[in-house]
């Protein structure tokens, strides 16, 4: 080869060097040529998790070759449809934004299985109460002869009647309630013409005892200390205490909560409510109110409204720090607690009797009492 011809030779392998490395040094870096822009832009990141894992991955309609856990990398900065879907689970979806140079998180996806319910107990249950450690469920059968109160054990599914009494002896079993320790159940009786009785059960110990007057007792029941806290005398009280100092007290008759520092015996917090409970780090307060479902968060100090119905709210609760569900006219719903775009909201259930219901956060089952088809009782929706 020719002086001439291998300097010629030479020469282009120079000017291919110098226009493909700055182009590989680029595309490393994360640069990519926007062709609607018409710039050279820097990418962004997309990190999506869910649970239960493995599930697929679509962004803007075309499916990704990797499943959650992902991280999506060289993503133009645009806004993408994201779709999160696994079999006979219900899908996720939201628009989510990527930008240049930055990272974009959904982190805390849960997909809630399509599942049956499983009867646990048949006859007709007006009321229904989930131990706090979620291994027990006290419940009141009844029919126009009787009324009795019975202890389900989830684990074992053994069943055990603790209180009962006839249409004869005219008594009204009004309420069921758990101590904080799961150890000792609250039945609330009223009579004819008698003033109400409490006959506390002690489960492990296997004892019962009647008061006609908490008072005192009421407060210990629940595991706080009474000190200044005004509650109606014509009040149906129900106490709420989170994992710290924080004690709140729902008068469900008069439509009052109020939130008190038990270190300090201050109000730190009011408004009307119809039903409440805490998240489980105990630092959010979840409350129905006219229709409305908000919550405080203490650690931000800040008050969020999620969402409003047309029809009453007969119970919230948390599923985890992320979802709620709800109760209202026959139908359990989850609701997403992530703002950006569109809340996720799933029907998990609807009968035409839904009454009352648990959830059990680390098994990922719902209790709940009402009728499915044809049969009454206690069920159990795992998700």
């Amino acid at each position: 080869m020719k002086i001439r011809s291998r300097r010629i030779t030479y020469l282009i392998f120079i000017i291919i060097f110098l226009i493909i490395t700055p182009v590989v040094i680029l595309y490393a870096a994360g640069y990519r040529y926007n062709f609607q822009k018409h710039k050279l832009q820097k990418t962004g990141i997309l990190i999506l998790k869910s649970k239960p894992e493995g599930a697929n991955i679509f962004l803007n309609g075309e499916l990704q070759k990797i499943s959650t856990p992902a991280r999506l990398t060289n993503l133009m900065p645009e806004d993408y449809s994201v779709k999160v879907e696994k079999e006979n689970f219900y899908f996720w979806q939201k628009t989510l934004p990527v930008r240049s140079r930055l990272t974009t998180f959904a982190e805390n996806i849960t997909l809630f299985k399509k599942n049956l319910p499983i009867e646990l107990s048949s006859g007709d249950i007006p009321l229904f109460s989930l131990s706090p450690d979620k291994e027990k469920i006290a419940y009141l059968l009844a029919d126009e002869t009787e009324k009795q109160v019975w202890l389900l054990n989830n684990k074992t599914g053994e069943k055990i009647m603790l209180y009962g009494t006839t249409a004869k002896e005219g008594a009204i079993i009004k309420k069921i309630e758990w101590s904080r320790s799961s150890q000792k159940i609250l039945i609330t009786v009223s009579e004819d013409s008698h003033p109400e009785k409490y006959i506390i059960f002690d489960y492990q110990a296997e004892t019962a005892s009647t008061y006609k007057n908490l008072d005192e007792f009421y407060f210990d029941f629940s595991g706080v200390k009474k000190k200044s806290l005004k509650i109606s005398a014509n009040g149906d009280l129900t106490l709420l205490k989170n994992s710290s100092n924080l004690l709140a007290a729902l008068d469900k008759k008069n439509r009052d909560l109020k939130i008190w520092n038990t270190d300090n015996d201050r109000l730190v917090f009011e408004t009307e409510s119809d039903g409440a409970a805490w998240s489980k780090d105990g630092n959010k307060i979840l409350y129905a109110k006219n229709f409305e479902i908000w919550f405080y968060d203490f650690s931000a100090d800040q008050e969020t409204l999620v969402t409003r119905y047309s029809k009453e709210i007969k119970k919230i609760d948390w599923i985890n720090d992320n979802y709620i569900i709800v109760l209202f006219d026959n139908n359990l719903r989850s609701i997403e607690l992530d703002e950006r775009d569109q809340r996720n909201v799933t029907d998990l259930l609807s009968l035409g009797d839904l009454r009352d219901f648990g959830v059990d956060p680390e098994k990922q089952k719902i209790y709940f009492t009402g009728s499915v088809g044809n049969k009454k009782g206690v069920f159990e929706l795992p998700y």
